[in-house]
């Protein structure tokens, strides 16, 4: 069995990358089976050079080192910080050593750390290192750390932090935290005049859309309040949640005569008019009207 650092570099040395990685994993796996066997083979490879320090990166996340792992969660070496940050998902790596990780980092690290903690398994720590970053790094860094807050603290800073989130952060936030994103939709969209909100749900579509399956209700809310004449296509792509939730509004919404985008707008999916049909809503004969021939209802 390979025992030293030496014994696996020379069994790596004729292998293709990906029996290269498999090979490492299962030696480190069986390493970790023997107490204190792993340990040294770590350290030996990560004094070395850079190919040398993934594969203990590697063997520590397949072997289950909590500790090797833990000190390069903010790594130069983007690779063995993606192997510590995968443990830190896996493993019970400790709060702490993320915290130590998240200080003075780079501005990469710091994006690579708040991914790790959108998932709201650490909420405490994202509380604290958001409410720590905005001070340290601006609304930019704290934004990125809301996904992992809980939704009672995400939506008090929102409404602070909103001009720092970028438009592809929007359906990370709204998917984590779909009543504080519509909210913030609906105080936007009340202080917006008219002419301005076709507008406004272009750029947001995605993160309604996001939001949309967990609040179809208030979604719809905000459709018949606020809504554009043209549905946008990631609205439009989940309507069969606001059918399910409430086909009679749906139907409404659509047979709508004073929206003028009802002529040419893109027609409803057929799994979406059977669900239509099925749920016979008192609306759905206006969709398939005379004023209407693009649409497939009649």
């Amino acid at each position: 069995m390979i025992s030293t650092a030496d014994d696996l570099l020379v069994a790596l040395e004729t292998l293709p990358h990906a029996a290269r990685l498999r090979h490492t994993a299962v030696t480190a796996h069986r390493l970790a089976a023997r107490d204190g066997a792993l340990r040294p083979l770590l350290a030996t490879l990560d004094a070395r050079g850079p190919y040398e320090r993934r594969l203990a990166a590697l063997a520590a996340l397949t072997g289950g080192d909590i500790e090797h792992l833990a000190a390069r969660l903010a790594d130069s070496d983007p690779v063995v910080r993606r192997y510590a940050l995968r443990g830190a998902r896996r493993l019970p790596v400790p709060d702490t050593a993320v915290e130590a990780a998240y200080e003075d980092a780079p501005a990469v690290v710091r994006a690579d750390l708040a991914r790790l903690l959108r998932d709201g398994r650490r909420s405490r720590l994202a509380e604290r290192l958001a409410l720590r970053a905005r001070t340290e790094y601006g609304d930019r860094d704290a934004a990125l750390l809301l996904p992992g807050c809980s939704p009672e603290f995400t939506a008090k800073l929102l409404p602070e932090l909103a001009g720092a989130l970028a438009f592809e952060d929007w359906s990370t936030l709204a998917a984590r935290h779909p009543i504080a994103v519509l909210d913030h939709a609906q105080r936007e969209l009340g202080d917006l005049p008219e002419r301005l909100r076709a507008c406004w749900w272009k750029q947001h579509a995605t993160a309604i859309a996001a939001a949309l399956p967990a609040a179809p209700g208030r979604a719809l809310d905000l459709l018949e309040r606020y809504g554009p004449d043209d549905l946008p296509d990631p609205v439009h792509d989940r309507l069969g949640h606001l059918v399910a939730a409430d086909a009679e509004r749906v139907a409404r919404w659509f047979a709508d005569p004073g929206r003028t985008a009802g002529r040419w707008e893109r027609t409803p999916g057929p799994a979406v008019m059977r669900q239509l049909v099925a749920a016979d809503p008192p609306s759905l004969p206006a969709l398939g009207g005379p004023t209407d021939p693009p649409r497939a209802v009649a």
